[in-house]
C-alpha cells in the first residue's frame, strides 16, 4: 500500500506540473487520465484509503488550482458553478416521498413503526443492524407502555 501511495503522489506532482506548463487546470487531467487508464485491461486494481487521498493527494492540487484563481473569472463563471453544485445535487437528490417511512416512523404506533422500518430496510434507506437495534428498543417501549394484567 505504501508503494501505491508513492505512485499517486508521484502521479499528482507530475500531473500539477503538466498542468501548469500547459495552463489547464490539473483536476480535469486527473480525471481525463484516470478515467483513460481504468479501460486498460490488465492493469492491478489500486485500492487506497480515501482518507489518505483526502488528505495527502487532494491538497496539492487544491493549492495549485488556488495559485491561479481570480475572483473576475469565478464571479463570471458562478452561474455554472452553481448550476452544477446546487442543481445537479438538487437533481439527483431522491423524492421527497423517498423519505415518507422514515418520516412515517416519527409519529406512528408500534406496530406502524415496525413495518415502517421494515419498508425501509426493503428500499434500503436504513441498513438492517440499525433496523434491528431501533426495533428492540420499539419493543421495550412497547413493554414499558403496556399495563401489566394481574
Amino acid at each position: 500500500m505504501d508503494v501505491q501511495l508513492l505512485l499517486v503522489m508521484t502521479g499528482a506532482l507530475f500531473i500539477a506540473a503538466f498542468a501548469h506548463r500547459r495552463g489547464v487546470q490539473a483536476g480535469i487531467i486527473t480525471v481525463t487520465l484516470a478515467a483513460a487508464l481504468s479501460f486498460l485491461p490488465g492493469l492491478p486494481r489500486l485500492q487506497l484509503d480515501p482518507h489518505l487521498i483526502l488528505g495527502v493527494v487532494v491538497p496539492p492540487l487544491l493549492y495549485s488550482a488556488t495559485l491561479n484563481f481570480s475572483l473576475f473569472a469565478f464571479l463570471k463563471n458562478l452561474r455554472s458553478i452553481l448550476g452544477l453544485g446546487v442543481g445537479l445535487v438538487d437533481a439527483g437528490a431522491p423524492p421527497r416521498d423517498a423519505t415518507a417511512p422514515i418520516e412515517e416512523y416519527a409519529g406512528a404506533t408500534f406496530d406502524r413503526q415496525r413495518n415502517a422500518l421494515t419498508r425501509a430496510v426493503r428500499e434500503r434507506e436504513i441498513d438492517p443492524a440499525s433496523a434491528t437495534d431501533i426495533i428492540r428498543e420499539i419493543d421495550a417501549r412497547q413493554e414499558a407502555a403496556t399495563p401489566a394484567l394481574d
